[in-house]
């Protein structure tokens, strides 16, 4: 049975997100309440066509198309990370999306990449992870080693970790996923539309 391959509300390119934390400055000697679950906004929606053709999107809801879409490199241009439109880069199973008339829209990673200068504990109230170096040779599980930072009078367990900088990137981490991706799905034809959300990990 055919997906309905009806454009969503943001369009079948694939549109990334450019993403800020909401910083607030603090004074004095009190430390900020964290949040137990970061809030951060999308500042802009960066489209980038992935040159997969529409007709296409029905092949990434079939497991038997895992290994034809693997060896033609079409994976390859597909992030794991958060993104909105064309087909979704699934971890696991192909065939966990639900059917029609359910139509795919976005997928959400559990950390998303920040733009800027990095956070500081003491504007977020949160921990700070600071990889110093990965060690990806070996066998699993890979080998990190880190410092971490907290706002001052706080420590291990005082708050969560939920700042990662690495090399000169920095990561906010959200909702867990199991260090997953969660798939988000609407279905216009009933009334009121209704939106269903899963995860891989």
């Amino acid at each position: 049975m055919p997906r309905d391959d009806r454009p969503s509300r943001v369009g079948w390119k694939e549109r990334r997100p450019r993403l800020d934390l909401n910083r607030r400055r603090h004074h004095g000697a009190s430390r900020p309440q964290a949040r137990r679950t970061p809030r951060i906004r999308v500042v802009e929606w960066v489209v980038h066509d992935d040159g997969i053709d529409a007709s296409r999107y029905d092949e990434f809801f079939r497991n038997d198309r895992f290994v034809p879409l693997y060896e033609e490199g079409v994976l390859d241009v597909l992030p794991f990370g958060t993104k909105a439109g064309g087909p979704p880069r699934w971890v696991q199973s192909f065939e966990d999306g639900p059917p029609p008339p359910w139509r795919f829209v976005m997928q959400l990673s559990e950390a998303q990449q920040g733009d800027g200068p990095e956070p500081t504990v003491g504007e977020t109230g949160w921990g700070l992870q600071r990889v110093l170096k990965e060690y990806s040779a070996g066998p699993p599980p890979q080998r990190v080693e880190s410092r971490f930072e907290y706002p001052e009078g706080t420590g291990p367990g005082d708050v969560p970790v939920r700042i990662e900088v690495s090399s000169n990137r920095w990561f906010i981490y959200g909702p867990n996923f199991g260090m997953g991706t969660a798939y988000v799905f609407v279905n216009t034809a009933t009334e009121p539309p209704a939106a269903l959300m899963l995860w891989q990990r």
